[in-house]
């Protein structure tokens, strides 16, 4: 689960670039999502983690639900 300003990040992604590889405007980011570039950088880096965000030759393109990876669980069985 996202915390806020990973979900405030992801919202404003999504709002401005769409599904389109972009590059992202860090300081308007920060701006918008009211942030300091430490909580910026550490909700962008959270995108990443979980797979929300894609991020090649420095451009980034939101990922659209159904293009996630499905994330699997896996049980450890007691014998």
């Amino acid at each position: 689960m996202l915390d806020d300003t990973a979900r405030k990040v992801l919202r404003i992604l999504f709002n401005s670039y769409r599904q389109e590889w972009s590059r992202i405007d860090l300081k308007r980011l920060r701006h918008l999502s009211g942030r300091s570039k430490e909580l910026t950088d550490q909700a962008l880096r959270e995108l990443l983690k979980e797979g929300f965000i894609e991020h090649q030759n420095g451009l980034v393109r939101v990922i659209n639900g159904w293009e996630q990876p499905v994330k699997t669980i896996s049980r450890q069985w007691i014998d």
